[in-house]
């Protein structure tokens, strides 16, 4: 029974994160050659339409951050609802100036979802002992993206660009339902901070500062080229087949590298670990 609890909180993860970032989040990157086309927005407003969702993204995870939460489950439950409900209404509407409110919305929520249900999860299975199978719930970002790459084009060439917006919103509500039904928060694996550890890690808030910043640094270098792959090269290659296929490759990419860099980082360290990612991360500049 305990065992049958467990994998379906993490199922309950990787489906929570398959719906906020690899479709809520992600799934613009396939579709924006689409509305370009179809809805005839220019290039600068496919990126004003990245940076509502991105600055949405940005404050939802200052708010989970600073706010102290009582229930998480109630919040995650909510969040999702709102979230599945922007995917959706993108789909919904031709109007421009509702489309900024949505991406900001989808932003916002996804950034709560994320961090509720990664905490949520990872408390269950660290009172378990199964703290090894947390890594597991991150593979939902890239097969989320799987998601986005394969059924976005599929549902554009049925319905066109809204249809793609409403295909995929339909597979994140029939996601968050498993979500609702199953990652339920028991009170008994809710993990109170130790006082202790909060002073031993308080002397470290200035190496807090210096990885915020190199995280928005990576964040920066990255978010670019990642929002409009599948554009450059559909632009590069004139193959839609291609473009969707380089989402793809992404997120197979991204599946197993949970594992592969917290397996890293146990043998050689996080320092060393963050450092390669992020230079080989930058390497990618250089060979293209």
């Amino acid at each position: 029974m305990k065992e049958t609890k467990t994998w379906k909180m993490i199922i309950a993860g990787i489906c929570s994160l398959i719906a906020v970032m690899g479709i809520s989040r992600f799934a613009y990157t396939p579709i924006i050659s689409f509305m370009e086309k179809q809805a005839h927005i220019e290039d600068d407003l496919a990126g004003y339409l990245a940076s509502s969702n991105y600055l949405g993204y940005l404050l939802g995870a200052f708010f989970i951050g600073f706010m102290t939460i009582k229930n998480r489950e109630k919040i995650l439950h909510h969040c999702l609802f709102f979230n599945v409900l922007s995917t959706l209404c993108m789909g919904l509407t031709s109007y421009i100036f509702l489309w900024f409110p949505l991406r900001f919305i989808g932003g916002f929520t996804s950034a709560i979802v994320f961090v509720l249900a990664s905490s949520i999860v990872l408390d269950y299975l660290f009172q378990s002992n199964k703290v090894m199978l947390g890594g597991m719930i991150y593979s939902g970002v890239g097969i989320g993206i799987i998601f986005s790459g394969s059924f976005a084009p599929l549902f554009n060439s049925i319905w066109n660009w809204q249809g793609a917006w409403i295909g995929l919103g339909l597979i994140s509500f029939s996601l968050a339902i498993l979500v609702w039904k199953w990652l339920r928060e028991d009170s008994r694996h809710t993990i109170q901070q130790p006082k202790s550890t909060i002073q031993a890690t308080s002397y470290r808030k200035n190496d807090l500062f210096w990885l915020i910043l190199a995280y928005g640094f990576e964040g920066f270098g990255y978010i670019i080229t990642g929002t409009f792959l599948v554009t450059i090269v559909e632009r590069i290659t004139l193959s839609p087949f291609y473009a969707s296929c380089s989402w793809i490759i992404v997120g197979i990419a991204v599946i197993p590298s949970s594992y592969l860099w917290s397996t890293v980082a146990r043998k050689y360290g996080p320092t060393r670990a963050l450092i390669s990612a992020y230079m080989l991360q930058s390497s990618r500049g250089k060979i293209n």
